[in-house]
């Protein structure tokens, strides 16, 4: 594994989806994110971390996204919240929807396993039916990315 320089002053998320993706930090941290796993990083202070991604039958799919702390929590201490797909809360919806709901609640009161004090995101890998739609309500103020 090849050490990434500092990261500092923000929270990465990553949701994968094919592959997986190994990490470790100097903190003692280290695990495997599989499929439908999700590693919540709080850099804060700062981390020094490495990851390598591993293909599955070719395959390496996911994403992460970058969030930047809010300047009173820039230096707060680093942590790890890291859930495997089995602990990703799992509502199934009589149409045949599926939400997987890493953090926040779902309208019909499915709650993730990410927790934060200070903010209170909203995290979902949804899969709809065939011919359903859903309705999700989205507080004021709230920033969304679909």
């Amino acid at each position: 594994m090849v050490f990434q320089p500092p990261h500092r002053g923000f929270e990465t998320v990553t949701y994968v989806l094919a592959g997986c993706m190994r990490h470790k930090d100097i903190m003692g941290n280290e695990g495997v994110i599989k499929v439908h796993g999700v590693q919540w990083m709080t850099a804060g202070k700062g981390i020094v971390h490495s990851e390598m991604q591993e293909q599955d039958r070719g395959l390496l799919v996911g994403f992460r996204l970058w969030v930047n702390l809010p300047s009173k929590d820039k230096m707060c201490e680093s942590k790890y919240q890291e859930f495997v797909a089995q602990d990703v809360t799992l509502e199934q919806r009589e149409d045949g929807s599926q939400l997987k709901v890493v953090a926040g609640a779902t309208d019909k009161g499915s709650v993730g396993p990410v927790e934060r004090d200070d903010i209170n995101p909203t995290f979902m890998d949804i899969i709809l039916g065939p011919g359903s739609a859903l309705k999700q309500q989205i507080k004021q103020g709230d920033t969304a990315f679909i």
